[in-house]
């Protein structure tokens, strides 16, 4: 890995960052996958290390997919609890807007605790807005968890067992396995010396990608029986209602949406999502080579990847003949 001396800067400021705060946030977005997990796991032990205090927030927690973290740290949602503590640095991780982190509101209201903190961002989406006072942007990196790898490098910060696990989640589900078109030399030359500092490479192929239990089965199922096509716009999509999510539970909708990576004849893929909230998901999957789903998705606000995006909308979903249509 070759950092220039402009690249390395960056990292050694972070690193000054942190060395200056004595109390830190730390947030990432809603509904965090694996990266986001990896890169908080990564952040944590960084922390740690540094003999930091700091919270974690998670807007809606973390999913059951991910057990070996989720029963590991101690994370919070209650953002009514931020406001009891006195934070003087704030890190978003894998998030490229404000938007996206449930709590934007306690960074703009001048009333609220964390408007006057600092804020730095660490991400590699392509739409990152700059939000932040600092903000550590490598859209060529595979994963968010790639650049607190960098982080740990450049600031001759032993990588422990658990970093090395949670970089590691970061880079196998951004590149789904090293199958799609995030996956880079970069991402191989990190798992594999992550790898060698013992990250947990099974466990994680074994929990995340290959044990699947009924529920989650059983929603595939429901996602593929209702699969349309749409030759004209060479598009195909599928729908989940509000009641599948509330029978088989949210943490079996993990890996329905890249399961569409599978599709080879069309262009794009997308999932339609009800939520209990008046919204509707729309996942995007961009499936032939030169299909940009990530413009689409910020035509609504949304954000993700160019092969990987995704919006919401409000609205539910009603079927009229073999079609869905939002309403």
């Amino acid at each position: 890995m070759i950092l220039s001396d402009d690249q390395k800067n960056k990292y050694l400021r972070i690193g000054e960052y942190i060395d200056k705060s004595a109390n830190i946030l730390v947030v990432t977005h809603q509904y965090p996958d694996g990266d986001a997990v990896g890169s908080l796991v990564a952040m944590m032990e960084y922390l740690y290390i540094k003999g930091k205090q700091h919270t974690i927030f998670v807007d809606n927690g973390i999913q059951e997919s991910f057990p070996f973290f989720k029963n590991s740290y101690k994370m919070t949602t209650d953002e009514k609890s931020l406001e009891k503590n006195n934070f003087d640095l704030a890190i978003v991780l894998d998030c490229s807007s404000l938007d996206y982190i449930g709590i934007k509101n306690y960074f703009m209201n001048e009333s609220c605790c964390l408007c006057k903190t600092r804020l730095i961002t660490m991400d590699h989406h392509l739409g990152n807005e700059n939000y932040g006072e600092f903000n550590l942007v490598d859209v060529y990196a595979a994963s968010t968890s790639i650049i607190l790898y960098k982080l740990f490098v450049v600031t001759k910060k032993n990588i422990t067992k658990e970093a090395a696990t949670g970089i590691l989640l970061g880079i196998l589900t951004d590149t789904s396995n090293f199958t799609n078109d995030a996956t880079n030399a970069e991402a191989f030359e990190v798992a594999a010396e992550l790898i060698g500092r013992s990250g947990r490479y099974n466990n994680i192929i074994k929990q995340v990608f290959h044990d699947k239990n009924q529920a989650i089965l059983k929603i595939w199922g429901r996602v593929l029986s209702r699969l349309v096509k749409n030759d004209k716009l060479n598009i195909a999509y599928s729908v989940l209602l509000e009641d599948d999510i509330q029978t088989s539970g949210k943490e079996s909708l993990d890996g329905v949406s890249n399961f569409f990576n599978n599709l080879g004849d069309v262009s794009i893929a997308m999932i339609l999502k009800e939520k209990n909230d008046g919204k509707i998901r729309v996942s995007l999957r961009g499936i032939q080579k030169g299909i940009n789903v990530l413009k689409f998705a910020r035509f609504f606000q949304g954000g993700g990847h160019q092969k990987a995006a995704g919006f919401s909308i409000r609205g539910r979903l009603e079927k009229v003949g073999n079609y869905w249509q939002v309403v």
